[in-house]
Order: C-alpha cells, then structure tokens, then sequence
C-alpha cells in the first residue's frame, strides 16, 4: 500500500494509477487527479525521482510529472 501525506492510494502500477481500477491507467485515473488537484489534496502531488511521495506541494511540477507518467502508462501494458 502506497500511502504519501497519509493519503492511502491503493496498489498502484504508476504514481499515477490513482483510481480503480488499479493495474492499468485510464481516464479514471486522470478524472481522480484533476479533481484532485482542483480541491488541492495532496494524493494529486506527485512524487519526485525514485521518492514516492511528493514534495508537499501542488505546482506546475505536479502537473508535467503527472502527464509523464501517464503518458509513460504501467509496465507491461
């Protein structure tokens, strides 16, 4: 279970597998993030190298680590 700023994710396959169903990246997942950066809850701020856990905040960062990595999808889809 990943859990950063003691927001539990879930078993993700990607930073930025967010929403179920997990194992794979969809819209969902883009839908949890947006919603989640609009009520500024940090399970939207994304992590930072090989950290798990974001750097507190919610930037311009957050936003270009998110398309990389959903764009990037999980391993082996």
């Amino acid at each position: 279970l990943r859990e950063c700023n003691n927001v539990p994710i879930g078993k993700p396959c990607s930073p930025a597998d967010i929403a179920a169903p997990y194992g794979q990246i969809g819209l969902e997942d883009l839908n949890a993030w947006l919603q989640d950066t609009a009520q500024g809850r940090l399970s939207a701020d994304m992590p930072v190298g090989d950290d798990e856990c974001g750097d507190g905040l919610l930037d311009l960062f957050d936003i270009n680590r998110f398309v990389e990595l959903y764009s990037a999808g999980c391993s082996g889809e």
